[in-house]
């Protein structure tokens, strides 16, 4: 057997497992807080409440991050393909935003949203773009303190042109400047290197109150 194809293959068994020896144990932590949490039985004071959905909210962000991390890998030393096709954007987000509500916040407490009515037909990997996108909120969130977040979907001549971003609490946006990705933190690296092993182009931006803005340009 070739080298290359002996590597290959260690190098699947190796991030299935640490997926797996990973994805198992947080997702159990992540189970048994949202029962105590919701325990009709358990009485708890609001601190120790906070502190669970906190280690909830964790455990999520943590599972999030080694969903991104595994298929970053897998897609580049091609373990798995792309399965491209014409998807919905809007239902994509609709299902990224369910998924990381928990962290993001819903409703009235959940990002900003300004999306064009309709179908937004755009080619890509739908169970990836949806991970990816959910990477984009957790990411933003984590950081939000007094801030929002905000996603905006603008359709342009080259596709569509996605942009999460922290807002002020009045609506108001920060002045951005453009940053190379290596020094926002290794989550937002991640996020930005999903988005390019799916073939888009994705770019940050600071601003000095340390808001953060990610664009991703769709085809």
């Amino acid at each position: 057997m070739p080298y290359d194809e002996i590597t290959k293959k260690e190098f699947s068994k190796l991030v299935a497992s640490i997926s797996h020896e990973i994805l198992s144990p947080v997702s159990n932590i992540a189970g048994f807080t949202r029962l105590l949490y919701t325990d009709p039985q358990l009485v708890l004071d609001e601190r120790t409440r906070d502190l669970l959905q906190r280690v909830r909210r964790n455990a999520m962000r943590l599972t999030h991050l080694v969903e991104e991390a595994g298929t970053i890998a897998k897609l580049s030393w091609e373990l798995e393909t792309l399965k491209i096709e014409f998807v919905d954007l809007a239902k994509i987000i609709e299902a990224s935003l369910k998924d990381t509500g928990e962290v993001v916040g819903t409703g009235d407490f959940g990002p900003v949203l300004k999306i064009p009515a309709g179908e937004l037909q755009i080619k890509g990997d739908s169970r990836i773009l949806r991970t990816a996108i959910g990477g984009l909120l957790i990411n933003l969130a984590k950081d939000v303190g007094t801030k929002r977040v905000a996603l905006t979907v603008e359709q342009i001549r080259t596709g569509m042109l996605l942009t999460i971003c922290h807002i002020a609490p009045t609506g108001e946006g920060f002045s951005f400047t453009e940053v190379e990705s290596e020094g926002s933190g290794p989550s937002a690296v991640l996020i930005l290197e999903l988005f390019k092993t799916l073939g888009c182009e994705a770019k940050l931006f600071v601003s000095p109150d340390g808001a953060r803005k990610i664009t991703v340009l769709l085809a």
